[in-house]
């Protein structure tokens, strides 16, 4: 025969199966809200530049505005040849071989003078990452521009396009972790923070096109027998 007290300890445990059961399915019907709630979906980064990243960028303009005042000046001479969508038929082989023709570059250097071109590749690539390039972060308006580099900037781009639309990036200084940088894209505008690789990509052409001005020096030989 059970006894009384027994017959308590079932009755409690059957009200607490009820209770558990009761909130597992209550946090079942609410999934959806409470992650939404607390993993929000991310907002995407901001473009830097409001611009169609297919219209083709006719002059660059990289000034240095630190130091030498150096300045190298980019324009485009020639448009991209569409690639043929089917290969032409191979000629007939006639046991001579005719060369294939180098195909004219497509940006020469205006400035300074007697400069060598990076190649074609390098500069489209260098320009289609600042056309797509993202805000990693926008500064609060008070922000003091004296503090970023950015009253006198270090460096400044100006990108003609195609349409006569002219872009500017004034680049202050790298974030702490040296992973961007301060930029403008009007004087007196917002401040935000940018990829190093956007900025440093340009710069390689600056740096391309004075290291192609250093001529070596020629070593003269002397015979002392």
């Amino acid at each position: 025969m059970i006894r009384r007290e027994t017959w308590a300890l079932l009755a409690v445990f059957a009200v607490l199966l009820a209770i558990s059961l009761g909130l597992r399915q209550r946090q079942q019907n609410l999934p959806t809200e409470t992650d939404t709630a607390a993993n929000p979906s991310p907002t995407p980064l901001p473009a830097l530049y409001d611009v169609d990243p297919g219209v083709l960028a006719t002059r660059i303009v990289l000034e240095e505005p630190i130091g030498e005042q150096r300045r190298v000046v980019l324009e485009r001479v020639a448009t991209p040849t569409p690639t043929p969508e089917t290969l032409p038929t191979p000629a007939e082989v006639t046991g001579t071989v005719t060369p294939t023709p180098t195909p004219a570059p497509m940006w020469i250097v205006r400035e300074p003078e007697g400069a060598k071109a990076p190649q074609d590749w390098e500069i489209d690539s260098a320009v289609q990452s600042l056309l797509t390039a993202r805000v990693l972060a926008v500064l609060p308006d008070d922000t003091d521009p004296k503090t970023l580099g950015l009253a006198k900037p270090h460096r400044a781009v100006h990108i003609t396009l195609a349409d006569g639309t002219t872009l500017h990036l004034f680049v202050g200084i790298t974030t702490p972790l040296q992973n961007g940088y301060y930029v403008q894209t009007q004087e007196g505008g917002p401040i935000f923070v940018v990829s190093d690789f956007v900025v440093d990509g340009l710069w390689d052409l600056f740096t391309q096109v004075y290291e192609s001005l250093v001529t070596p020096t020629p070593t003269t030989s002397s015979d002392n027998s």
